[in-house]
């Protein structure tokens, strides 16, 4: 008895301990997860300041934006500086200031840059040949002309070539893109005809890696980008490992402005060199005879009347004018040339600015009125809720679909209160994309879009999308890419049984590899 009683507080003690544990283990924290992968850091902001201090009149940065709008030249953002201050800042909703963006042509201006490291470094000379950089890729046959290629000949856009190579030709093949350029026939003496070509952009981007031993993205990483406070960089690469040269890189529309204000500056940036000013002279188009009065093209920045413009496709354009020490950045989804933009900033700001001489001391009359315009720019109009009896009989049915040239074999639409989820079946998988019923909603989607989107397919891609039935049998969807130029338009004509559907897009480059709009596909529920 007296072992039993000694015993019993031991015993009590175990007991409540292994309840202790139990409940412990109840309510520990659950077991570690891999973590979300970190939101990319926002960029750094440019100082603000009005226009008003700057010697620049509000009134005629609103007269300007309010001319893109009648000139029907869709704007995703537009913003000016002057003395490296923003002035005014304009984001089209649902294209905002911290989504990084794809773009085109404007790229070419990182490879520039990039190239003016190297050739700062002693690494590159404007004198290297191609064919010493790939000896063994130059072909048995090789021209007199490709022998003489050289690096001044690829960023002035006269290597020899008669024609274009765009991004969109060269971006679906996975085969090396550096032997397709030596494949091109060089006709001209390198040096005497311009043509501007992306294929140009990408040797040089491979030059660079080959001289550097690293990828533009990765000089480019380690020089200007941290110094000019870019935290959201990427550049999309060939399935050689080196950057696309021409196209590809996905940066904020701030940080596409920075760029401009280095080279507004001649490459120094608080107080530190970041590029020679000969490159940035050369790059104007200041130093050589490479800028002639026909193209006006130095080293991936055309002259302008007043000022200098690098530009991509589809409404991206950065200008530089001197005059006012003012850069000017600008996204888009349209599909006039870069002149028509320039056009613009020339018939309104420049010319109104201009007719006010060194008399340019301006009251604040309109700085919050032209404020309050950026802050309510919006491509996201206004949806009304509609709905259709067809509703209740398709939603969640499978639409199996006729065979078509774009592979899409099966659709499929699940309605919601408020939403409705546009499923599509084709050779890379299954997608889906949520629209708001009278409402816009964001998420992110794997849709596939090459076709329309320039050859750009993204592994996952923003979107905000909305949908309207436009009559009972009718459904229309709008789908915006805030990180690109475009903006898709589906038309879905439905009975109880049978679906048709076009999907068209705002802009998009012509020809084999391009093209608005999708031919019709039909499907039946079986």
């Amino acid at each position: 008895m007296t072992t039993a009683r000694a015993s019993t507080p031991w015993i009590l003690f175990v007991l409540c301990s292994m309840l202790l544990c139990f409940s412990g283990a109840a309510f520990a924290a659950p077991a570690k997860q891999k973590a979300a992968p970190a939101k990319p850091a926002l960029s750094t902001k440019l100082p603000r300041a009005t226009p008003e201090s700057k010697g620049i009149n509000s009134l005629y940065i609103m007269e300007m934006v309010n001319e893109y709008e009648k000139r029907n030249l869709e704007q995703h953002s537009i913003l000016v500086a002057v003395d490296g201050q923003v002035i005014f800042e304009g984001h089209y909703m649902p294209y905002g200031p911290d989504n990084p963006y794809i773009i085109h042509s404007l790229t070419k201006l990182f490879t520039n840059t990039a190239a003016g490291i190297a050739f700062t470094q002693g690494k590159l000379k404007l004198t290297d040949k191609v064919v010493d950089y790939f000896p063994n890729l130059v072909p048995k046959d090789a021209s007199e002309n490709l022998k003489a290629m050289t690096v001044k000949d690829l960023i002035t856009m006269r290597s020899g070539h008669d024609r274009e190579i765009s991004g969109n030709e060269w971006r679906p093949l996975k085969t090396s893109w550096l032997e397709a350029f030596m494949k091109e026939p060089v006709p001209h003496k390198p040096g005497t005809k311009y043509k501007y070509s992306s294929g140009n952009s990408y040797m040089l981007s491979a030059m660079v890696q080959k001289a550097t031993g690293k990828t533009c993205e990765q000089l480019l990483l380690e020089t200007v980008v941290p110094k000019l406070g870019i935290k959201q960089f990427s550049w999309m690469k060939s399935p050689e490992g080196i950057c696309s040269g021409g196209n590809g890189v996905m940066v904020t529309p701030e940080d596409i402005l920075k760029i401009g204000i280095l080279y507004q500056q001649k490459g120094m940036w608080n107080g530190e060199r970041l590029l020679t000013e000969e490159w940035c002279d050369r790059s104007f188009g200041l130093v050589d005879d490479y800028n002639d009065t026909q193209t006006k093209y130095g080293y991936h920045w055309w002259k302008r009347d007043g000022g200098y413009t690098a530009a991509g496709v589809f409404g991206q354009v950065l200008t530089v004018i001197p005059s006012l020490n003012m850069v000017i950045s600008m996204t888009g989804g349209y599909a006039p040339p870069s002149s028509a933009t320039y056009a613009v900033i020339k018939d309104t700001l420049l010319a109104r600015t201009k007719a006010d001489g060194d008399n340019r001391k301006y009251d604040d009359k309109y700085t919050q009125i032209l404020k309050s315009k950026g802050d309510r720019l919006n491509l996201a109009e206004r949806v009304e809720y509609t709905t259709s009896p067809l509703v209740a009989k398709i939603s969640g049915k499978t639409f199996t679909i006729a065979e078509n040239k774009d592979g899409i074999t099966k659709i499929k639409l699940d309605f919601n209160k408020d939403s409705v989820n546009y499923v599509m079946t084709d050779q890379r998988g299954t997608h889906n994309i949520k629209c708001g019923l009278g409402s816009w909603i964001s998420g992110a989607t794997t849709m596939t879009g090459n076709y329309l989107h320039h050859q750009y397919q993204n592994p996952s891609q923003k979107v905000v999308a909305s949908a309207t039935w436009v009559d009972a049998n009718t459904l229309k969807m709008t789908w915006t890419y805030p990180e690109m130029a475009f903006r898709d338009f589906l038309t879905i004509k439905l009975t109880d049984n049978t679906i048709s559907m076009v999907r068209s897009v705002n802009v998009n480059s012509k020809g084999p590899f391009g093209g608005m709009v999708r031919p019709e596909v039909t499907g039946k529920i079986k």
